[in-house]
């Protein structure tokens, strides 16, 4: 009778990733909170507010929200070693890719005229940790021999 194969302890960088795991529902309550005290500072409605902070404000709270859910709904399944925690970190990160980009044309297209261009070197590295990330659930020994479990 054959065992099933034992999966590798988390560990590593692995840890790293469980660590942003659980920095995004933070992230989301940072967000919420900061936005809730601006608009409580500025003694306005939210039927007064600049249709441009609400729609810069309403990306930034449904990309938090949206990234908070799928780390929630990941960190089980990698906590487990389950096969699909493969699957959903690479679909977090790509996720977050995905995010950054738009965060970076929303921010070049809502520029006041004639402010200097944004400094390109943190997108930059946002696109360098996503695509190292992306890498390493895609290709890594550990990560094939971690994750097993049904």
């Amino acid at each position: 009778m054959d065992e099933a194969p034992t999966p590798r302890r988390l560990g590593g960088w692995l840890i790293l990733a469980m660590v942003v795991l659980f920095a995004w529902p933070l992230k989301l309550a940072s967000t919420a909170v900061l936005t809730w005290v601006e608009v409580k500072e500025a003694g306005v409605s939210y039927a007064e507010l600049d249709p441009e902070w609400l729609f810069l404000t309403g990306w930034d709270l449904l990309t938090a929200g949206c990234l908070a859910a799928l780390s929630v709904w990941t960190l089980p399944q990698f906590w487990k070693k389950r096969k699909v925690a493969r699957t959903l970190m690479l679909t977090f990160f790509a996720a977050n890719f995905t995010v950054g980009v738009g965060n970076a044309v929303l921010a070049a297209v809502f520029a006041p005229v004639g402010s200097p261009p944004a400094s390109v070197v943190p997108f930059l590295v946002m696109l360098l940790i996503n695509g190292a990330w992306i890498s390493y659930f895609s290709k890594s020994k550990r990560v094939l021999e971690t994750f097993i479990r049904p």
